[in-house]
């Protein structure tokens, strides 16, 4: 079946609870509109739209960091109380060290904000690029202590690759009328021991607090069909 083929009969599949694929591209009134693609996406846009902290775990392909990004920057836009889009992700990297690429902390903190920038194009446009670096603005997480912010939409990727203390840093950084998107898979993650999303999610459980956490499967990773078969191995490794 060929992929267009595929997406149509997922729109038809979902049009019971009015959810299309969010790699299904419309153009209306010069910015793309996000549909889910299924129902733990559907549950993740819902929880992003109207709750302060959430948290996407899970399998790799699954949209989260696309999708958080989306609401994010359509907060930021629309929202009478979101003034400024933060985006961090943990210094763990693989061949070269932050200190050994050129330029200033900004320049080279840069392939750091890849994974958010697709989200904050489709649903900005070009709005993203101007205001990048005044109120939409990177911040390595090491950079971090002793900041506050405010009016503000605190996008965490790669949460998985955070230490426990990281992620209690991050979390406390949070000042008035924000918000806290958070999204990791702990099955990538390059920490020994309990790593901060593990630490999160345990806490949230445990102590039955009212944040949501979407937990993405393999069977939710729409990156395409190679990337689920490879996703279905790692899970089966013998």
């Amino acid at each position: 079946m060929s992929k267009n083929n595929r997406l149509k009969r997922e729109v038809k599949q979902f049009s019971g609870c009015d959810i299309k694929p969010s790699n299904v591209v419309e153009y209306e009134r010069n910015k793309y509109k996000l549909y889910a693609l299924n129902e733990s996406q559907r549950h993740f846009i819902s929880c992003l739209s109207h709750d302060n902290i959430v948290v996407g775990a899970g399998a790799a392909g699954t949209g989260k960091t696309y999708i958080a990004s989306r609401i994010a920057g359509e907060l930021y836009r629309d929202s009478k109380t979101i003034s400024q889009i933060i985006m961090t992700r943990p210094n763990v990297e693989v061949g070269q060290k932050m200190g050994y690429l050129p330029g200033e902390i900004e320049d080279k903190y840069e392939p750091y904000m890849l994974p958010f920038k697709k989200g904050l194009t489709d649903e900005l446009g070009n709005k993203f690029q101007s205001d990048l670096g005044k109120n939409i603005l990177p911040k390595p997480l090491a950079y971090m202590r002793g900041e506050t912010f405010d009016n503000a939409v605190m996008l965490l990727d790669e949460a998985q690759n955070t230490t426990v203390a990281e992620m209690k840093m991050f979390l406390s950084r949070v000042g008035i009328d924000s918000r806290i998107f958070i999204t990791g898979d702990t099955a990538q993650t390059d920490i020994k021991g309990t790593n901060g999303l593990e630490w999160l999610v345990k806490q949230i459980t445990l102590q039955g607090l009212s944040h949501e956490v979407i937990r993405f499967t393999t069977a939710d990773c729409v990156r395409s069909d190679l990337c689920m078969s490879m996703l279905q191995m790692i899970d089966n490794e013998v």
